[in-house]
């Protein structure tokens, strides 16, 4: 995708999603067409890894409660 592909360039540029994220580890969300892409940056291995894609009608609750566990 080539959403994802630019996070390589400006991976902090979205939203943090501070509904999950901790003090350790901030994870950022992204809106592509109608879906959400959820992700976190690793800075010391410089990989961005995505950890949920979803459709942006989902039931957010749910995407919280299964991400935060």
């Amino acid at each position: 995708m080539e959403a994802i592909g630019r996070l390589e360039t400006y991976p902090e540029s979205h939203e943090a999603f501070k509904e999950i994220s901790t003090e350790q580890v901030v994870f950022r969300r992204m809106l592509k067409w109608e879906y959400k892409i959820v992700y976190t940056v690793d800075k010391e291995e410089l990989v961005v890894l995505v950890v949920k894609i979803y459709h942006s009608h989902q039931r957010q609750e749910g995407i919280i409660d299964e991400l935060k566990s």
